[in-house]
C-alpha cells in the first residue's frame, strides 16, 4: 500500500511553508505560525516562479490525535449520451 505525499503549500497571510497529510485536503484550519484560516488545498501548490526569498522553515499541520477526518461528499456522475445513438 502507498502513502499519499504530503501537500506543500504557503500560507497566504505571513507566507509560512507549510505541510499537511492528504486527509487534511479541503479542510480550513489555521495556520500555526499566525493563526490566519486557510484551506489546505487538495494538491500541492506550486511556488510562484518570481519568489526569491529562501524559507527558513516548514510548519506541519496535523489532525489532532483521535480524530477522524470527514468524508468527502458523494459525487454524482451524470453520462448524457448524443441524440440518436
Amino acid at each position: 500500500m502507498t502513502m499519499a505525499a504530503d501537500i506543500h503549500f504557503d500560507c497566504r497571510a505571513c507566507g509560512q511553508h507549510l505541510e499537511a497529510p492528504p486527509a487534511l485536503a479541503g479542510q480550513t484550519l489555521p495556520c500555526p505560525d499566525c493563526g490566519q484560516r486557510l484551506r489546505v488545498p487538495r494538491l500541492t501548490v506550486p511556488l510562484p516562479a518570481e519568489r526569491t526569498r529562501t524559507l527558513s522553515s516548514t510548519a506541519r499541520i496535523e489532525l489532532p490525535s483521535g480524530s477522524v477526518p470527514p468524508q468527502p461528499p458523494p459525487r454524482r456522475v451524470v453520462i448524457k449520451r448524443p441524440k440518436g445513438a
